[in-house]
């Protein structure tokens, strides 16, 4: 599946910076542009899967076993939860609609518990872990049965006890030595962070 993108995010390529001041001073509009945006997201995706015959609810990338597309919030993380809530939302929403997916945002998305309850959304990726408490995150998502997908910091002794199941982890290794070292500590304890994480 190619790369999407979202609507805000695409919004905001089209429009520029001023997106920002449009929040405020004409949300009618910047809501507009992000249908706009889906409509036009919709059938690409249509058209990229006629041509490359592959199921539309089928994603190339690492979360692939999620399926969908990857709505991804890059620039949202810039609002708060109220706009997020009640302007970007909806268009998110409409995005997933046909075929499900997961969201991607970097940074702090001060409006991520918002997501929990979007329908079709399979999974999230906060891909910038020290912006938030994991334990915490990991409970709420657990509660809502939200998988977290690619963490990329380490866990701490309290979330390698917790966590067990609907999380994965992206780690780093500096050569292949230290990738089977990694792989090993998986395998004998469950996480391949390290006890002093």
């Amino acid at each position: 599946m190619l790369d999407i993108q979202g609507p805000f995010d695409n919004a905001s390529i089209i429009w520029g910076l001023a997106i920002f001041a449009a929040l405020y001073e004409t949300p009618e509009q910047v809501v507009r542009l992000m249908e706009q945006v889906v409509d036009v997201t919709l059938a690409v995706v249509q058209e990229h899967r006629r041509i490359d015959g592959c199921p539309l609810d089928e994603h190339d990338g690492a979360w692939n076993h999620l399926g969908g597309v990857c709505v991804r919030n890059d620039s949202s993380i810039c609002v708060g939860p109220r706009h997020y809530r009640d302007l970007i939302r909806g268009c998110d929403e409409r995005l997933l609609a046909p075929y499900g997916g997961w969201m991607h945002f970097c940074e702090r998305a001060a409006w991520w518990p918002d997501l929990l309850d979007i329908p079709n959304l399979r999974g999230i990726n906060p891909h910038q872990g020290e912006f938030y408490d994991l334990y915490s995150m990991y409970e709420q998502c657990e509660a809502a049965r939200m998988p977290i997908v690619q963490w990329t910091t380490p866990l701490d002794r309290r979330c390698r006890e917790r966590i067990r199941t609907g999380f994965s982890r992206s780690i780093s290794a500096a050569d292949y030595d230290a990738a089977r070292r990694l792989v090993d500590r998986l395998h004998a304890t469950g996480h391949a962070d390290g006890e002093g994480a």
